[in-house]
Order: C-alpha cells, then structure tokens, then sequence
C-alpha cells in the first residue's frame, strides 16, 4: 500500500484502485463508555439497594436492561473508533464499498460504476466549522440511482481530493466535486 494523502492508502488493482481510509478515534466514544459505566455501576447499586417491591424491581430490571445495551452500542464504537476501515475498490464496470472492524467485512455493497452519478466530499456543518477537530462530521457521498451512500467519516479536504482524483482516473463520474 501507497500513502495518498493523509491518513489514506491505495494500491493498483489488476484494473482498477483500491484505497482504504481508516477511521478517525473518537473522544466521544471514550466520554460515552465512562458515563454508562458509571450508569450501570449506579443501577446495579440501585438493583441491590430496592427492596422486591414489583414495580421498583421492575424499574431496577429495565434501568440495568439499558446500560447493558448500551454499554454494548459504545463498545461498537470504540471497536469502529479505534479498528474501523472503509476500503474504496474502483474498476471502469464497478465500486465496491466496504466496512472492515477489527479486520472483519462488517458492510459491503457493490455499485455498477455507470449507474453512479456522483461521488462528493460534504464538509463539516458551520457548527462544527472552527472546532479544533473541524474535519470530524465531514464525509464522502455516492449517489446511485435515487439513493445516496455515505462513507468515510472524517474524511479531511486535502483526502477527499486525492480520493476524488484517483476515482475520476479510473471512472468518470458526472458529479464528482470536493
């Protein structure tokens, strides 16, 4: 694998490009564990602490239920956070977006490259325009037939860019812009 630009690799395919984008750590993900540790420590110290009334128990059970499920969910994102690639495979005939967590295909779906209208780069919001991490809500976009695709999460300009120009050389899509 060849460095592209920024934290992208590529590499030649027999006829086409494949590149992969890691995803960016998230601090959020980091916050979001702490808190629903500390809401499940708190419901599992609620759960011992209620006498077997039904409907207390039954709170107690739901409110455990939740940080479980929840704790799982931040876990997820932690994997994705820290494990997580979206790999780009681009051929004259096809695209081929895939998620990959811990080395596992996790997503993939396949895209007859002349039935794709177009691949953009959707810079972060103006709320998030001067935060330290301005590139965080940025992603790329792929539009096939009426539906759009969205991948790459955190995706910098400078990235979009090259991703874009290494795309436009092997397919020309009608609306491809950063």
């Amino acid at each position: 694998m060849q460095r592209l630009a920024g934290r992208l690799q590529f590499e030649h395919t027999a006829d086409g490009v494949r590149i992969k984008i890691p995803a960016r750590g998230s601090w959020q993900a980091i916050l979001a564990l702490v808190l629903l540790a500390a809401w499940t420590a708190l419901a599992i110290a609620y759960r011992g602490a209620i006498p077997s009334n039904d409907q207390a128990s039954s709170f107690a059970w739901f409110n455990l239920a939740f940080s479980i499920a929840g704790l799982l969910f931040v876990a997820g994102m932690l994997l994705w956070s820290f494990t997580g690639r979206s790999i780009v495979t681009i051929t004259p005939s096809e695209i081929w977006l895939e998620r990959r967590v811990v080395g596992l295909p996790w997503d993939s779906r396949t895209f007859r490259a002349d039935l794709v209208g177009g691949l953009r780069y959707i810079p972060p919001s103006c709320l998030y325009k001067y935060a330290p991490s301005d590139h965080y809500p940025s992603k790329m976009e792929l539009s096939s037939g009426n539906k759009l695709y969205r991948f790459a999460r955190g995706i910098t300009e400078r990235e979009a860019c090259a991703l874009v120009d290494q795309a436009n050389s092997i397919v020309k899509f009608t609306n491809a812009h950063v």
